[in-house]
């Protein structure tokens, strides 16, 4: 996206915040400047125990939004600091899992850079037991797989038992994102720790990740395990393969599979307004709103919405939302009467958006409304899954360096910060980067550094040895990736690093992308001895050659 564009999006999305906030009326007194809206999902949902929930919001801060705090019942769940800088608009979603039935209240918090609150806003779901439409016996019955000799002389294997959500030939519409979640069995005798995955092998990935993290499962014991996907833009039968691989790479077990329909759009019903009654008279025409709203993706890359004029207007307002990667844009504004099209601008892959065009009488009364959705075509590439480089990835304290990647408090008291670099001079000959994620989700705790020592801060840094202190203990620069408050979901969700890395490959040709894990409290001493430990980290990139 060129800078244009970019300026373009960020002063749209400030503007229609605005319009949002006045249409809404009065609000309560928050911090000056600073104010955050929830855009999905609705309150009211329903959702399940263990499903990944993803929270939308947008926040604007007049002196730039420093982070967006995500609560559930009042708790803290996760923050997420803007990927780089402080900008006076910011879209983020932020995923949770809820663990048991009941009426939840989900609100977000945005803070600017001199510490100023927004007023929450709030969202009322249901929880219902995960069980909830669960198919125990499969549509197909499925040939048992043969072991995979693991690790030791155990055994690896794995079964399916049920769809916990989305049934097979669930209808969705085009781009509908949902969470399909499997419960598995884990039918070997080896134990499955961290580091195995559910990996996609076959069919239409939907918009997913190509792995996901799968718990701690031993022998004998079920997993349930959830991937996030988005329904296609294109009527049809979709079908999207998965299958269980180990910490050390060895696939095994049978391959689970979602299965979905996407229907042939229907003819839209336009929400009209109030029956006018024309002025009596031999030329007097009845209003009428607009009609025949449709959303194209032309070749350039842009959106142009057209429609069917509307009768009696003297102006139109629209109003235009789009979400891409977790980043969104919106804007609102006016078009003079007799317009039947308007461009939305260049619109990213694997995003969801919609457009209303609503006429308007001469004195302001609304005729007639018409909405659409739409959705672009999932991301396409080259997907690389990067590991630390061994030399340069370690942890880091006042008292010397080692090469176990580890953040915390040790038994002495001196804070301990994990260090991690990644060798990324492949990626500066690529076109685009479609996506890119960290995966913390390999890890163990010693103790608990999540009580006492949150948040844990992901950051993306610059150094030259490992093993130098302060330097790399507390210097090096760069941005903020994510501030975790909890190991699950924060450690177990992958961070979407996109931004920063894009960003930062286009300022020149770095070789290396480096991170900093540490907690915000790990200067407490021995009384809060804990640690966060991680057998690997991993940066998954895919990009267009």
């Amino acid at each position: 996206m060129s800078k244009r564009q970019h300026l373009w999006w960020i002063a749209a999305a400030v503007l229609f915040l605005t319009l949002a906030v006045l249409a809404c009326g009065p609000q309560q007194p928050a911090g000056e400047g600073v104010s955050v809206t929830i855009t999905s999902p609705a309150s009211g949902v329903v959702v399940h125990v263990g499903e990944q929930v993803q929270v939308i919001s947008m926040a604007s801060a007049e002196a730039g939004v420093a982070r967006v705090e995500l609560l559930v019942n009042g708790q803290l769940v996760r923050t997420d600091a803007p990927p780089s800088g402080n900008p006076t608009s910011f879209a983020v979603a932020q995923q949770w899992s809820p663990v048991a039935p009941g009426e939840e209240t989900i609100s977000v918090v945005a803070y600017d850079v001199n510490g100023a609150a927004s007023e929450p806003a709030a969202i009322a779901v249901r929880v219902e037991a995960g069980t909830a439409g669960v198919t125990v016996t499969p549509s197909v019955t499925q040939t048992p797989m043969p072991d995979v000799l693991g690790e030791g002389g155990c055994t690896l294997n794995a079964s399916y038992v049920a769809d916990v959500t989305i049934p097979d030939d669930t209808q969705l519409l085009p781009g509908t994102t949902f969470a399909k979640t499997w419960r598995i069995r884990n039918s070997g005798t080896c134990n499955w720790g961290s580091g195995f995955k559910l990996v996609f092998v076959s069919g239409d990935q939907m918009g997913a990740p190509g792995m996901v993290a799968v718990p701690p499962t031993a022998a004998g014991s079920t997993a349930d395990v959830t991937v996030n996907m988005t329904a296609p833009a294109t009527p049809g039968t979709y079908r999207s393969n998965w299958r269980m691989q180990s910490d050390t790479g060895l696939m095994f077990g049978s391959s689970v599979y979602v299965r979905i329909v996407v229907p042939a759009p229907v003819t839209v019903t336009p929400t009209t307004g109030p029956t006018l009654t024309p002025t009596a008279g031999p030329t007097s025409e009845t209003p009428a709103p607009p009609s025949n709203l449709l959303a194209t993706l032309l070749p350039d890359g842009t959106v142009r919405f057209t429609w069917t004029d509307a009768v009696g207007e003297a102006q139109y307002r629209y109003e235009f939302s789009f979400v891409a990667g977790g980043l969104g844009a919106a804007t609102a504004s006016t078009l003079p009467a007799n317009t039947t099209s308007w461009n939305g601008g260049h619109v990213d892959c694997g995003g969801t958006g919609g457009f209303t065009i609503i006429a308007l009488a001469g004195d302001g009364s609304e005729i007639g409304r018409q909405s659409v959705s739409f959705s672009t075509p999932a991301c396409e590439g080259v997907t690389v899954i990067l590991t630390p480089i061994a030399s340069l990835s370690g942890s880091l304290s006042e008292g010397g360096c080692d090469g176990s990647i580890r953040a915390g408090i040790a038994p002495a008291g001196n804070g301990i910060r994990g260090l991690v670099s990644f060798d990324i001079a492949s990626l500066n000959s690529a076109s685009d980067i479609v996506a890119a994620t960290l995966d913390l989700s390999s890890y163990t705790l010693t103790g608990n550094p999540f009580e006492f020592l949150r948040p844990l801060h992901v950051r993306h840094i610059q150094y030259v040895d490992r093993c130098d202190y302060p330097a790399a203990y507390s210097g090096g620069g760069g941005s903020e990736l994510a501030a975790i408050s909890a190991a699950v979901p924060g450690l177990t969700t992958p961070i979407d690093v996109r931004t920063v890395l894009k960003n930062y490959l286009d300022s020149g040709d770095p070789t290396r992308f480096q991170i900093r894990l540490y907690f915000e409290g790990d200067d407490g001493g021995s009384a809060y001895a804990s640690m966060a430990n991680w057998s690997t980290v991993r940066l998954t990139v895919t990009y267009r050659p």
